[in-house]
């Protein structure tokens, strides 16, 4: 699917993309795409809850998502939804003003809903999975009718030159604008900020933290990996041994520094670090 954007008509001084550079006929096999695949049903025919596989594999970037999210949404006057999604377009997490995360269900989305274009057409989230790029789409040119009153903007988030996640905005066309891209592209770059390797501790000064809670020395390399969203399956394979192995080392290391989960454990050693 990504070739058919090849030869997008973007001017050149504009760093995202909207419908408008699109040619009719990609336009056309989008659309044809939703149609084809889900004969007009949406993302109401679709109520998949979040697995708990892609929970965890995304708890820490979810993490970085509120503890940016939430003080960036608090200073938005205005209705407004902010959509963390993995890089196939499935939502993880959201935050925005509570009438709009009340009124959810109207437009079908919640934590592991699809917006990619086979399930939920023409929408920001979907053009930004084809693009790799920050992608604004308006009202009307939503293939999904529910959508059609909104403003919807998604760009990806990167890590080590690696698509690791995407984060979306919407709002009611009723508002201004102009304020939309510089406020998502500022987030995006401050959660990137926090994925760096160089915001995580330094792998001896972690060890030196994980020293204060008698880790072992297998105790630390995988809790040191889990801090670096290495997957249980990842870990398994490095130190060959198994993946239920894995998830009993994690619990004793949860254990011993006194944390209930991945995100308590990241912000012990990396948010606050």
């Amino acid at each position: 699917m990504k070739s058919l954007f090849n030869d997008l008509n973007t001017d050149n001084k504009r760093f995202w993309i909207e419908v408008d550079d699109l040619d009719w006929s990609v336009l056309s096999q989008l659309n044809q795409c939703y149609r084809t695949a889900n004969n007009g049903g949406g993302t109401d025919k679709r109520p998949t809850a979040l697995s708990a596989a892609v929970a965890e594999q995304f708890q820490s970037i979810t993490a970085v998502f509120r503890q940016m999210m939430e003080p960036l949404s608090r200073s938005l006057l205005m209705p407004h939804l902010f959509l963390l999604l993995t890089p196939d377009a499935q939502v993880i997490d959201y935050e925005g003003t509570s009438n709009v995360i009340d009124n959810l269900h109207v437009l079908g989305i919640h934590k592991g809903c699809s917006l990619d274009v086979n399930t939920a057409g023409i929408n920001a989230a979907s053009l930004c999975q084809q693009t790799n790029k920050l992608s604004v789409v308006k009202g009307n040119e939503h293939t999904l009718h529910k959508f059609c009153n909104n403003y919807g903007l998604c760009a990806p988030i990167y890590n080590q030159d690696t698509i690791v996640a995407m984060l979306g905005l919407t709002f009611d066309l009723l508002y201004q604008t102009n304020f939309a891209i510089p406020v998502l592209v500022q987030a995006i770059q401050g959660i990137e900020q926090h994925l760096k390797p160089n915001a995580m501790m330094e792998q001896q000064k972690v060890f030196s933290e994980f020293d204060q809670y008698k880790l072992t020395p297998r105790e630390k390399q995988i809790g040191y990996e889990w801090l670096e969203n290495k997957t249980v399956q990842y870990i398994s394979a490095k130190h060959k041994i198994s993946e239920l192995t894995v998830r009993t080392f994690i619990k004793r290391i949860y254990n011993k520094v006194n944390v209930c989960s991945k995100g308590d454990f990241i912000r012990r050693f990396y948010l606050h670090s």
